[in-house]
């Protein structure tokens, strides 16, 4: 089974999640609003099954190695 198609907007969205920001700031950083910040995420954590917080590990995105 393939892994959960990510598009370029929700990878930002991951990015900036494990960059340490919250749905107000993801907002900001990205010039959208927080409640499509949220629907994003919303999406995200079904299709992961797993919490906001979780998403850069199930993801793969924002992972720092080394």
């Amino acid at each position: 089974m393939s892994e959960p198609y990510v598009t370029e907007a929700q990878e930002k969205i991951v990015q900036l999640i494990a960059d340490g920001y919250d749905t107000e700031g993801i907002a900001r950083e990205l010039g959208i609003g927080k409640w499509a910040v949220r629907d994003q995420i919303r999406r995200l954590t079904r299709k992961f099954d797993c919490r906001m917080v979780e998403l850069p590990t199930k993801t793969g995105i924002g992972q720092q190695y080394g």
